[in-house]
């Protein structure tokens, strides 16, 4: 079987949108099955002695198959067929004499022929059998890194948002998150897995109907064997439940991602499409940056870092490696999504907030990423020119991680 990377047939494996992936696991099934049956014909019929009794310890080692390196798969293909028949043509021997009444005679007619199969088995076996192993029943879950609300899971946190309205962690949740995680030292990878890890807690939890005083520890222990969880967050959950905490109950889970998601926002920019970085006009930016300046005072009114945050957000969740999203769409028409704002923002207020901030036509989807680059350069700075601003951010940044975790 041709499983190259260029492969029609891997293509067809992995393109089916609308099914999660369940051609890929069907195919992972049958490779498990066909491996595993080989194996056991082999074990049954050499576990007694047998010119292949030496690999039956190596073959019942079980590994899973997303793990297998080359050597431990079975691989018949052409060349395995061009070895056996040499193998046979070399080990033929034509036997024209027989034996008849003790008397050996010659016998043109009725060639005999005769094959050392052992030999022949023993010469396969070393080329099929080394290194390969049993297979166990069970497929990892995978995610692709930053596609987790793509496609068929486009309402993936707009649901979460609505089921559970998000709740901020209290001081002592924070600590302990800190103090257990060392969050703020965490390899880029780390951070990655972890990220991932929470979108599939995410992904589980819509599924369910789970109060909202439900500590994530007792969702994620009934999850199945095949999703595999980063271990430093689940070591979080488990020590918060030994210690007989109540943290992290399901209305925090939206929290716990969004400290996540800005942590690994600086990874998440280099993935997004050119076509959502057009250059947004600079007198465009100067009137959004006014408005708030003028309006910072009046009640119910956003400041100008949550329009910022709510910008990265929604490119984070909904344009990294998409393209369903149109570039030449109205801004306005996608950024007031629930998910993308804090619980105590005025939901009455925010559709006259962004109008007046975009209503502008050409504020499109394809200049969001600019706008969020001056508007977040303008909120924080950058530079020598803006030291204080700069400083402000790190505060900031560094107030949201030990702090109010707001976003």
């Amino acid at each position: 079987m041709d499983l190259k990377k260029n492969s029609p047939f891997i293509y067809f494996l992995v393109s089916d949108k609308y099914l999660q992936g369940h051609y890929l696991a069907s195919a992972y099934e049958n490779m498990i099955n066909w491996q595993n049956e080989l194996i056991k014909l082999v074990v049954e019929n050499n576990k007694k002695g047998g010119i292949l009794y030496k690999y039956i310890s190596q073959l019942e080692n079980s590994i899973n198959i997303q793990d297998a390196k080359d050597n431990e798969i079975i691989n018949i293909n052409e060349n395995i067929f061009n070895l056996f028949d040499d193998l046979i043509f070399a080990n033929l021997i034509k036997n024209i004499f027989i034996l008849d009444d003790k008397n050996i005679n010659l016998n043109i007619n009725n060639l005999n022929y005769n094959f050392d199969f052992d030999f022949i088995e023993e010469q396969l076996g070393k080329v099929i059998l080394s290194g390969v192993k049993k297979f166990k029943n069970n497929i990892n879950f995978m995610i692709y890194l930053y596609q987790n609300s793509q496609d068929e899971n486009s309402s993936l946190f707009l649901d979460l948002s609505l089921r559970y309205p998000n709740k901020d962690l209290d001081n002592e949740e924070q600590k302990f998150l800190l103090e257990n995680m060392n969050y703020k030292n965490l390899s880029l990878n780390e951070l990655r897995d972890i990220y991932s890890s929470l979108c599939l807690i995410i992904h589980e939890v819509n599924k369910n109907n789970y109060e909202t005083d439900c500590s994530i520890y007792n969702i994620i222990k009934e999850f199945p064997k095949y999703i595999l969880l980063n271990k430093n967050l689940v070591k979080l959950f488990n020590d918060a439940h030994e210690k007989n905490i109540k943290f992290f109950q399901v209305d925090k889970l939206f929290s716990i991602y969004e400290l996540f998601e800005e942590l690994c926002w600086k990874d998440m920019q280099k993935f997004l499409l050119i076509d959502y970085k057009f250059l947004l006009e600079e007198e465009k930016v100067k009137k959004i940056i006014k408005y708030f300046d003028e309006n910072k005072e009046n009640e119910g009114i956003i400041d100008l870092k949550t329009f910022i945050s709510a910008l990265r957000k929604f490119i984070s969740r909904y344009l990294l490696y998409n393209d369903d999203i149109k570039n030449d769409s109205k801004l306005i028409l996608y950024i007031s999504r629930n998910d993308l704002w804090p619980a105590n923002v005025d939901e009455e207020k925010l559709p006259e907030i962004l109008y007046n901030c975009l209503e502008d036509d050409d504020i499109i989807i394809g200049k969001c990423y600019n706008l969020w680059l001056q508007l977040n350069d303008n909120a924080y700075g950058c530079g020598e020119k803006n030291e204080i601003k700069a400083e402000e951010k790190k505060e900031d940044q560094k107030n949201y991680i030990d702090n109010n975790l707001e976003s």
